[in-house]
């Protein structure tokens, strides 16, 4: 088992990581569907020809019908030791996007410490909308307000509230929280445009509100290099990176080079649940709430002063 800081300097954990990357594309190319290398692996692949040093996962994107046509596929199309995880056929998946992950191996994740995974690959589907004649503002405000229903409701820990009374909300609401509904409702609303228009984005990212980028940047792709091996990024990747992160060729400072959190990995190996009875009950201490008088009297001294 090997803490998150180190992953990015493990070398079977890069290895696990490109194998999944290979499977998906050799599926991608058998069966006519289109990729693009996104986000930090797009800066990654540009600014270092590979992985970011401190970076830990790969992204990837699909146009829609991609998307679509990739979770329509046969069982085992990946081949042994890898599944297609989402939250339609995956049980206890709490994300709104797919995974392609290594059955041979096991992950704990920090947002979702109870879901027993492997190491995985990121796939995110990439939605069409027109630039004029709708209110693209009005569908991402109601897009972000189901994707902070299912954080607050799904994601979030009990030791990330400040207070006992909003401890008990958060309990009232995973009572009566629906996650297959929610994931529908931002499926429905990110594709009511019906894969056409001239401008593009990821309504599923809602961890990096970027907006949309003309569906031009990324075009048919064009092929670059990430760790020895060429496969498409966007074909206006200079844009596009630059519309994500700035001056994308100047490595940021310490304090925001991002990293996941994992609470528990082995690349080496499929660790049973019975297994990590001992890793749950750490993980179950370590994010139940934490009791304090003195938040708490704040709290209702707040809730008396706005009466």
């Amino acid at each position: 088992m090997e803490d998150s800081i180190s992953m990015y300097n493990n070398d079977r954990y890069k290895a696990v990581l490109l194998s999944l990357l290979d499977r998906f594309v050799q599926v991608c190319t058998d069966n006519g569907l289109r990729y693009y290398l996104a986000a930090g692996t797009v800066l990654g692949a540009v600014r270092h020809k590979g992985f970011i040093p401190w970076d830990d996962d790969i992204d990837v994107y699909m146009p829609r019908r991609d998307y679509d046509a990739l979770q329509r596929l046969p069982d085992g199309v990946f081949g042994k030791g890898v599944r297609l995880a989402s939250w339609r056929n995956t049980k206890n998946y709490r994300y709104n996007f797919l995974k392609l992950e290594s059955l041979d191996t096991t992950l704990l994740e920090r947002f979702h410490p109870f879901y027993v995974g492997g190491l995985f690959l990121d796939i995110f589907p990439i939605d069409c909308y027109p630039s004029s004649g709708v209110d693209i503002e009005d569908i991402e405000k109601r897009i972000s307000s189901l994707y902070n229903k299912m954080i607050e409701s799904s994601l979030k820990n009990d030791n990330e509230c400040d207070t006992l009374f909003e401890l008990i909300v958060l309990k009232i609401k995973r009572l009566f929280y629906n996650h297959r509904k929610t994931v529908d409702r931002i499926e429905t609303l990110a594709t009511s445009f019906g894969g056409h228009g001239d401008m593009i984005t990821d309504f599923q990212d809602y961890f990096n509100c970027h907006g949309g980028w003309p569906t031009c940047f990324f075009g048919n792709g064009v092929k670059m290099e990430f760790e020895g091996k060429y496969y498409f990024v966007p074909e206006k990747y200079d844009a596009y990176l630059s519309h994500l992160y700035g001056d994308y060729m100047t490595p940021p400072p310490l304090e925001k080079r991002y990293v996941h959190h994992f609470e528990f990995v082995d690349c080496e190996r499929r660790v049973s649940t019975s297994e990590l009875k001992r890793e749950f009950r750490r993980i179950k201490r370590k994010y139940s709430y934490h009791f304090s008088l003195k938040k708490e009297i704040k709290r209702i001294l707040l809730l008396f002063s706005r009466w």
